[in-house]
């Protein structure tokens, strides 16, 4: 059986949900969200409540504001700030679509050929001296002083040719 490419590869929304996250991954932006859920406010409302410069309070409402999570309202020299629903409920169905917890498939592994067992890594315990695994095995440090970055090994002076020698792969 082989499996179809995930939707969320050509899905526009993807760059949508990416952009949110970036502009959610500030904590005082989410503070912020979290205080206007009882309602509009202006900046000095969010400044007392964030214990934060005006200037600082202004550029994440701004950062909020540009990326479609807030609506302002003037009135007279007064801004005042509301979330914008749409656009939260928006991003969180997206979300939900293709990150949702309840729909991980947990222990579950993917093959994207036709037949499963052509793709399948034999455990750690099962590999022979002889055997090379694919990089999803991880495998111990030989026993020489090489040590691991980021998966390859290495010699202390950073040859990864020189470990692999001494280590006889």
């Amino acid at each position: 059986m082989v499996l179809e490419p995930p939707r969320c590869r050509k899905d526009p929304r993807i760059v949508k949900l990416a952009d949110g996250l970036k502009t959610l991954s500030d904590p005082s932006r989410l503070r912020i969200l979290c205080f206007l859920r009882e309602g509009e406010a202006c900046v000095c409302d969010v400044e007392k409540h964030l214990g934060i410069s005006q200037q600082l309070t202004s550029h994440h409402l701004h950062v909020l504001l540009d990326a479609g999570f807030l609506k302002l309202r003037k009135e007279g020299t007064r801004c005042n700030y509301s979330i914008n629903v749409e656009n939260l409920r928006a991003i969180c169905e997206i979300f939900d679509e293709y990150v949702d917890w309840r729909k991980v498939k947990a222990g579950v592994q993917q093959s994207m050929s036709a037949s499963p067992a052509h793709n399948r890594v034999p455990p750690h315990s099962q590999l022979t001296s002889g055997s090379r695994p694919s990089r999803q095995v991880r495998r111990s440090p030989p026993a020489s002083r090489c040590t691991a970055v980021r998966g390859l090994y290495s010699s202390p002076n950073g040859s990864l040719g020189s470990c692999l020698r001494r280590s006889g792969e």
